[in-house]
């Protein structure tokens, strides 16, 4: 009897074990999801109205810090703040009918410091259903602010091409 009882008790703290995983996230997974979202969020659908745009683009900047920087290559404007990324954004929205935006291959370090990571990634987006996609490797420096990982810093990355 003493070693079902054993057994019993070992299969439930393996399962609460395994339940406090999958409740409380790790970093690394809620800086993946985080992404995922924000390209979700970067995405225009074909018939999205003017309004609806808006509202995306105001729901983009609040996943970067207030004073955040874009040092993308081949972008014409200078992003030192969410008031330059909102208006880039807003430009950006205007000039295209459609895009799809994913991050691919993401890897995420932590440095010394806990509150701070530095996610490496292939933003790839399909515009205005073009066959080739348009792709860029970016390096964000994200900050943890209360409970939720925002983007301090975006900047490409060279290809070795």
């Amino acid at each position: 009897m003493s070693l079902r009882r054993f057994l019993l008790w070992g299969v439930c703290l393996g399962l609460l074990a395994w339940l406090g995983l999958k409740l409380i996230p790790s970093d690394e997974r809620l800086i993946h999801k985080r992404l995922t979202a924000l390209a979700e969020q970067v995405s225009i659908q074909p018939k999205e109205s003017s309004l609806a745009r808006l509202a995306k683009a105001n729901r983009v900047v609040e996943f970067f810090t207030p004073e955040v920087t874009v040092e993308v290559e081949g972008l014409d404007v200078t992003v030192n703040d969410r008031n330059d990324l909102r208006e880039a954004l807003i430009a950006a929205r205007g000039n295209l009918r459609e895009a799809e935006v994913q991050f691919v291959d993401v890897h995420v370090r932590f440095p010394e410091e806990k509150r701070s990571a530095v996610a490496y990634a292939t933003a790839v987006a399909h515009l205005d259903n073009e066959t080739n996609a348009f792709a860029r490797s970016l390096k964000m420096n994200l900050r943890k602010v209360e409970r939720n990982w925002l983007i301090s810093r975006v900047e490409s990355i060279a290809t070795g091409e």
